[in-house]
């Protein structure tokens, strides 16, 4: 459709659009997610990847590999059931025990604080970076 419509008004940003788009976002949130990263200028995360240490612990939204930190979106139904808030606990518990730096974005955080996510992240960074890494 890019080269059918390239003398078209706007092809330019389409074209933007296309080349950053990533099937493996699953969800709005992950990719209104990347579009905060990007425009926060954050190195472009990994999307969709097992982590963990000795044992794989999951599977996360985001990682950024050379700062051990990973990044998850979540909507409210998330956490709608306490066993699943639980897990969650649980789940960042493990990840933090591998040595990753965890942390979490609500919709109103991607939405309308782009710079707690901003500053979140960069100091996750940095922990991440600091960190003794555990023991294999």
């Amino acid at each position: 459709m890019l080269t059918a419509c390239a003398r078209w008004p706007g092809i330019n940003r389409a074209t933007d659009v296309v080349a950053f788009a990533d099937a493996l976002a699953e969800s709005v949130l992950e990719s209104l997610a990347r579009v905060v990263f990007r425009d926060c200028g954050l190195p472009p995360p990994e999307l969709q990847v097992w982590v963990g240490g000795a044992e794989v612990v999951g599977r996360v939204d985001f990682l950024w590999r050379q700062f051990w930190t990973v990044a998850e979106v979540d909507g409210r139904m998330k956490y709608s059931d306490p066993s699943r808030a639980v897990k969650q606990l649980d789940r960042d518990r493990q990840l933090r025990d591998a040595g990753y730096e965890v942390v979490h974005f609500s919709w109103q955080h991607i939405t309308e604080n782009r710079g707690y996510v901003n500053s979140t992240i960069r100091k996750a960074f940095e922990r991440g970076t600091r960190a003794p890494r555990p023991a294999a």
